[in-house]
């Protein structure tokens, strides 16, 4: 009978040296990219009045935002 943790344990897909590289560090690499890749082609032409891309990146740090500011309250952000 397998444990819980062997169920859930993530699965190496490859190693640096002796260092393993699971399927959660490369889905976070992914992930990453794709953010990085939309922050860079968002904040290419700032404008003063948002437009495109740059309108979706600024609601999205609004909302990140007003989560933090949910969870820590205003004393967490000092």
């Amino acid at each position: 009978m397998s444990s819980v943790a062997d169920t859930v344990a993530s699965k190496v897909v490859f190693q640096v040296g002796q260092v393993p590289v699971t399927e959660t560090i490369v889905m976070t690499w992914v992930v990453m990219g794709i953010i990085i890749t939309f922050a860079s082609f968002a904040t290419r032409r700032l404008q003063q009045v948002p437009e495109g891309a740059q309108n979706y990146a600024e609601v999205f740090l609004d909302v990140v935002d007003g989560l933090l500011k949910d969870m820590m309250g205003a004393a967490g952000r000092s």
